[in-house]
This record gives structure tokens, C-alpha cells and sequence, in this order.
């Protein structure tokens, strides 16, 4: 079993409300995690077929399926729509083939895309995206895609605004 393959789903840090100070350099608190069973699928462009823009069918039915244990999670959780600036941890596993090794960035447009107005308000409160690919042939287990979305404390929000104002 690999090293770091399942950290984020064994991790003692991810209970809702525990402040974790380890992972990252500013401290942050879990809101809300959740695990999407199945095989993660990468976003892909929509595709022309006569001169029109169609979502492939297999990515409308993994946002869907997203969406469907993202709003399961809220309902455990008791959580509205989340308004504040977070930190979002992707870990996909999945049985990787030979021939094609998608993006890791195409597993996190697919995720946040789906978290738009069920979870998230909008993903542009993203202060910082992980995304990690880890192969189950390697680690063990499932498919799954596990998601993981922590406050981001002021230390990092205030950030950004100290980068412009040093590069300006």
C-alpha cells in the first residue's frame, strides 16, 4: 500500500469543525467532506454535433453524481450555501490505463463545476485547490473521487491582497 495514497481518507484531521495546522501553512477548518463513488471522470469540452454545443452524457451524469453526495453531505452536515473563501482538496483514485492519464486539473473543473450553487456559492471562493491522482492498483480500495472543503482563514484571505499591493 502506498505511502500517501489513502491519507485523506484515513486522516484523523477531517471532522467537520476540527482546526487542522498541519497541511497547509495558515490554520483551517474542515466544513464539509464527502466521498463520490465510482470512477472519476476528467471534464471534457463539450462537443459540435450540427452546429450545436452538447455536454457528453457521461460528464452531465458525473455532475450529477457529484452534485447528488455533495447535497448529501449538506444535509448531514446541516450546512447552507457556503459564501467564504475555502481551501478544496481533491483526491481522485482511480485504476489508471497505460494509454490515457488525464489531467489532474480536468478532475477539479468537473468537481467545481458541480459544487456550483449546491455547495459553493461560486467557485471563484477557491483560495486554493489541491488535486492529487492516485492509482488504486497501487494504493488498494475503490474508485472514488473523495473531496474535501476547509475554511480558509483570514491569514489567506488577506494574501492575495498584500501580492497586488507589493507587485503594484
Amino acid at each position: 500500500m502506498g505511502a500517501n495514497c489513502d491519507a485523506a481518507v484515513r486522516s484523523p484531521h477531517h471532522r467537520p469543525g476540527r482546526s487542522v495546522g498541519c497541511r497547509y501553512p495558515w490554520p483551517v477548518t474542515v466544513l464539509l467532506r464527502f466521498v463520490v463513488e465510482g470512477t472519476p471522470v476528467p471534464w471534457k469540452r463539450t462537443a459540435n454535433v450540427k452546429g450545436r454545443r452538447v455536454t457528453l452524457k457521461k460528464m452531465r451524469a458525473a455532475k450529477a453524481r457529484v452534485r447528488m453526495f455533495a447535497a448529501h453531505a449538506m444535509r448531514g452536515a446541516r450546512l447552507a450555501l457556503i459564501t467564504e473563501p475555502v481551501c478544496i482538496t481533491i483526491d481522485a483514485y482511480r485504476k489508471r490505463k497505460r494509454d490515457a492519464v488525464p489531467d489532474a486539473d480536468n478532475y477539479a473543473k468537473l468537481v467545481l463545476d458541480s459544487l456550483n450553487g449546491v455547495v459553493l456559492d461560486d467557485d471563484a471562493q477557491v483560495v486554493s485547490l489541491t488535486v492529487r491522482k492516485h492509482d488504486t492498483r497501487e494504493c488498494g480500495g475503490r474508485e472514488r473521487t473523495v473531496v474535501v472543503i476547509e475554511r480558509a482563514e483570514d491569514e489567506e484571505r488577506k494574501a492575495p491582497a498584500k501580492a497586488r499591493r507589493k507587485a503594484g
